[in-house]
């Protein structure tokens, strides 16, 4: 795999997590309390053909996997959300999987997706 620029991870990183926030809207398709679930909403690893539904992370994964990504573009993505959740003192939690299972709905998890591509552009 070729190296890429910093402009080019970012680039990527904030594509992946906007692309995430897009299928996060598709029912069904966003999870909580495990990294991925099968399509009867039971736990299944993020790896497994299986899941059809993930966890913030459990998509970030999933996502670096299926598209074949360098582990700095999912690291570049991760960190960027990590800072809204960070900087955000309504989200209430200090990691990213704390912050997706706490969440009562997806929109607050598509927002974070959507504010942390938004930082890498």
């Amino acid at each position: 795999m070729p190296t890429l620029s910093q402009k080019q991870v970012n680039n990527r990183a904030a594509e992946l997590l906007e692309n995430i926030a897009v299928a996060f809207m598709i029912p069904r398709a966003w999870a909580r309390g495990a990294m991925a679930r099968d399509a009867a909403g039971n736990e299944a690893e993020y790896y497994e053909d299986k899941a059809c539904s993930f966890c913030s992370l459990g998509a970030l994964h999933a996502a670096r996997r299926d598209l074949n990504l360098p582990a700095q573009v999912q690291y570049t993505a991760q960190n960027a959300l990590q800072r809204v959740i960070d900087q955000n003192p309504r989200l209430l939690h200090n990691d990213i999987a704390g912050f997706n299972d706490a969440s009562r709905d997806k929109y607050r998890v598509i927002e974070a997706f959507q504010t942390a591509a938004a930082s890498l552009r």
